[in-house]
This record gives C-alpha cells, sequence and structure tokens, in this order.
C-alpha cells in the first residue's frame, strides 16, 4: 500500500507538470512589464550651473597646515 501511494504521488506530480507546461504553451508565458522604457529615444539634457566664488565661505573656512 505504501509503494502504490509513492507512485500515486509521483504521477500526480508529472501530471500537474504536463498541464503546467501546456498551459505556458497556450498562453505564451508571463509577460515582462516594461517600466520606462517607452520614451527612450529622446535625450536627456542636464542643466549645468556654475558655482559663482564666495568669499564669504573662504574667511569662514578654518585650514589646517
Amino acid at each position: 500500500m505504501e509503494r502504490f501511494k509513492k507512485i500515486l504521488k509521483l504521477l500526480v506530480l508529472i501530471c500537474l507538470i504536463i498541464l503546467a507546461g501546456f498551459g505556458v504553451g497556450l498562453t505564451g508565458g508571463v509577460p515582462i512589464p516594461t517600466s520606462g522604457q517607452r520614451n527612450k529615444t529622446t535625450d536627456n539634457i542636464e542643466l549645468v550651473e556654475r558655482k559663482k566664488k564666495d568669499t564669504a565661505q573662504k574667511k569662514d573656512s578654518v585650514q589646517f597646515k
């Protein structure tokens, strides 16, 4: 009886794997989400601002020699 249960469990597992394979084959699998790739043809331009020389910052800083 124990051997019969073992064989039955194995057959059920094989049937589930076969059914899952057919299901994936029919539906085409799980779609991969593509987030943020819709507008990849546009170029991103970054504005670079130049810092002004601040004399007050040099006076406040402490220099070690």
